[in-house]
């Protein structure tokens, strides 16, 4: 081969490098001798080694940076994979437990009375109370029974055995139960009801009242001290059917023995009632 066709060929391979390809290409007639042929392609050689190291550095670094990228994706999967799990077993535990309440809401509907069960008879009763009683009965269940009194005046003279204590002023009086000109309440639900009295008497003298059911004794109560003013109180419980009279009277005194109307009270509420429209369990 011809020596100006190898300096050609070196020309073109040029083409491929960054080197500016006018500054080596020559015609074939400006070569002089086999000399500066061999210069020019020493030259072309130089240059084109140094691109290549300069090429081969550049793929080298490209790899690291793939290893890199591929020992990091390795990890973004393993941490994907791990996430995958939970996400996986979160869900599998969130269908668990709708699945648990679910069961727990039908058992609860699906619960039946056992009548040889204590705790399930009472849970009978209660859910049985209707929320009306009958028009013989009267008024709601669901309606409030409770009164509370006290007697006007600072000074109730006049006193005498057996005399009716009538509480004239009413702070409460719900369905209108107690009547304050005669002292008296009558019940309007049968059921269980809780009563209290408050009697104070002046200066040294002494005084025993009664709560009493239809006139007949249930409560006592003692007020009176001998120097000073007297405070007597008590409290209690008991059956009413519908149309029963509470009231409160004087059972004995000293002569001459005054009241102290503000603080002498009388209250009572319905605690539960027993109407009909309840169901009794036998024990």
């Amino acid at each position: 081969m011809e020596l100006t066709t190898v300096f050609l060929l070196w020309v073109l391979l040029l083409d491929k490098t960054a080197f500016n390809r006018a500054d080596f290409q020559k015609n074939a007639e400006d070569i002089k001798s086999e000399g500066e042929i061999k210069e020019y392609s020493e030259a072309i050689i130089q240059k084109v080694l140094e691109e290549f190291n300069v090429l081969r550095e550049e793929i080298a670094s490209m790899r690291d940076t793939q290893h890199l990228m591929q020992n990091e994706l390795v990890v973004f999967k393993e941490k994907l994979s791990v996430s995958l799990e939970q996400g996986k077993k979160m869900e599998q535990d969130n269908l668990k437990l709708r699945l648990e309440n679910e069961n727990l809401i039908k058992q609860i509907e699906n619960i039946t009375l056992d009548k040889n069960s204590p705790n399930e008879r009472l849970r009978h009763v209660e859910m049985t109370k209707r929320s009306t009683l009958s028009s013989s009965a009267g008024p709601s269940t669901t309606s409030p029974v409770a009164f509370y009194a006290v007697m006007n005046g600072n000074d109730i003279a006049n006193i005498h055995n057996s005399q009716v204590l009538v509480y004239d002023n009413t702070h409460v009086n719900s369905l209108n139960a107690y009547n304050k000109h005669n002292g008296k309440f009558t019940a309007p639900v049968k059921g269980i009801y809780v009563f209290f009295a408050n009697v104070l008497t002046f200066l040294g003298k002494k005084l025993e009242a009664l709560i009493v059911r239809n006139g007949v004794n249930f409560c006592n109560i003692y007020a009176g001290d001998g120097t000073g003013y007297g405070s007597g109180s008590n409290m209690a419980v008991v059956a009413l059917e519908v149309g029963d009279v509470v009231w409160v009277k004087v059972h004995v005194h000293d002569p001459g023995v005054h009241l102290d109307g503000p603080w002498t009270s009388f209250s009572g509420f319905l605690l539960y009632d027993t109407s009909e429209h309840w169901i009794h369990v036998e024990p």
